[in-house]
């Protein structure tokens, strides 16, 4: 689905977001920032943003929402098969 590259930077953009998203929701004032607060997440997330120089746009953000568990899914499952071969249990099933 996604090369690796690609798929390391739209977990970066998840970890970003939810390492700082409440933190920027508390911080957002509608009479500042304006009245949505989707542009403005997009604003912060661009200005913390190290992980490379391509700015963070809203279809990047649609992405890592809509795919988040498949994002995530082997990282869990590659941490169970490694309790499973710290417990010496065997690779299929228990």
């Amino acid at each position: 689905m996604f090369d690796s590259e690609t798929k390391a930077r739209y977990i970066a953009i998840a970890d970003l977001a939810l390492k700082r998203g409440d933190t920027w929701s508390k911080e957002f004032d509608k009479e500042r920032d304006g009245y949505l607060f989707y542009p403005y997440f997009l604003k912060r997330m661009n200005e913390e943003w190290k992980h490379d120089e391509t700015q963070i746009t809203a279809k990047d953000y649609d992405i890592v929402i809509n795919n988040t568990y498949d994002f995530y899914k082997g990282d869990s499952w590659d941490w169970l098969k490694t309790v499973r071969v710290w417990l010496k249990l065997p690779s299929v099933g228990w």
